[in-house]
């Protein structure tokens, strides 16, 4: 946080850095959110380990529970293995797009019955022409997709 000058002072409140521990890592009386590894940085390994880095190749997924619905969140990936076996009963799906094969991540959406799959790190072209990656998810069966904007808010 200090080499990116993201100091305390400057953001208005204090930062508390812990580390993810077993599941769950958060639970209050509205949600419990959960920690999956994934295997985003793994192609990493031998980058980090060369230039000597205290990098742990460390990339999470996550499923959020509530009363309402199940959530499962995750930035970047290394495979849809990382996070598929947690799609049966999703409600929604927010996940990135530029390092996964898109059909795959379409059919199982459709397949699992995704309620609505959202999706996040898109190019700068995909995001000034999203329509081939809506027909694609169209033609697999996904009906409530979303691209992500900044700011947007969905109702669960």
């Amino acid at each position: 946080m200090k080499a990116a000058y993201l100091f305390d002072e400057k953001m208005g409140f204090e930062t508390r850095f812990r580390p993810i521990v077993p599941d769950p890592i958060f639970r209050d009386d509205i949600m419990t959110v959960y920690a999956r590894a994934n295997s985003h940085l793994i192609n990493n390994k031998e980058i980090v380990k060369k230039a000597g880095a205290a990098n742990r190749l460390e990339s999470y997924s996550f499923v959020i529970k509530t009363a309402e619905a199940r959530i499962i969140y995750s930035g970047d990936i290394g495979s849809l293995d990382d996070y598929a076996d947690l799609l049966p009963g999703c409600d929604v799906l927010i996940t990135e797009v530029m390092h996964v094969d898109r059909e795959a991540l379409f059919e199982k959406a459709a397949a699992n019955k995704i309620g609505q799959l959202i999706l996040t790190h898109l190019s700068d072209d995909m995001y000034r022409n999203s329509e081939p990656i809506i027909a694609l998810a169209q033609k697999y069966g996904v009906r409530n997709l979303y691209i992500a904007k900044d700011g947007m808010v969905i109702s669960v």
